[in-house]
């Protein structure tokens, strides 16, 4: 039986096997596989072990997991085989937030939305087979979002500490300090 000592979140079940996105042992979160006739913790096998990003979500579909990271401030999708074998990952429009990837272990197709600072919430059909993403619906809106760009770029703070920034801004809009800015964080 599990106890309350860490989140468990049911994936699907394949081949007799419950999978299972956990933080158990593992804070930034790892996949198991719990054999449904020996479901001991001592029995589980880890298909997808903790990495140095946290994982957001886990899904099943086309025979394949796709698993959600939180890297650098940004959504990364990587795609791991049914034995946890890293295969890819998903190529996202650009550098910034996706989510959904539901479905079911035998679904050839899956859906997910996208947006980033400069690009309003889309969503895309992402094809388990080919590893393809393509634009499935966009909202209709007055503002031009192919005019902008958003980049990520890393700074180092006083103390040392590296971390990401986000520039939104006009493509090819010259960073010289001169431009108006806003700020937020």
């Amino acid at each position: 039986t599990l106890s309350f000592d860490a989140q468990y979140t049911p994936v699907a079940v394949v081949g007799g096997q419950l999978i299972v996105k956990t933080d158990k042992d593992a804070p930034r979160g790892k996949l198991v596989a719990i054999d449904l006739k020996k479901p001991a913790p001592a029995a589980w096998k880890t298909l997808v072990a903790e990495g140095p990003d946290a994982m957001t979500g886990a899904s099943a579909v086309g025979g394949r997991f796709l698993l959600s990271y939180l890297h650098d401030a940004a959504t990364l999708v990587r795609v791991h085989a049914a034995d946890g074998k890293p295969l890819s990952e998903v190529a996202l429009p650009g550098v910034g937030t996706a989510s959904g990837f539901g479905g079911r272990w035998g679904d050839r197709e899956t859906f997910f939305s996208y947006t980033s600072l400069t690009t309003p919430a889309s969503i895309y059909r992402y094809d388990v087979k080919t590893g393809k993403a393509e634009l499935f619906k966009a909202p209709k809106t007055a503002f031009n979002s192919d005019e902008f760009e958003t980049r990520r770029e890393f700074v180092t703070s006083k103390d040392g500490t590296r971390f990401p920034i986000f520039i939104a801004a006009k493509k090819g809009l010259k960073l010289d300090g001169k431009n108006p800015t806003l700020l937020y964080g």
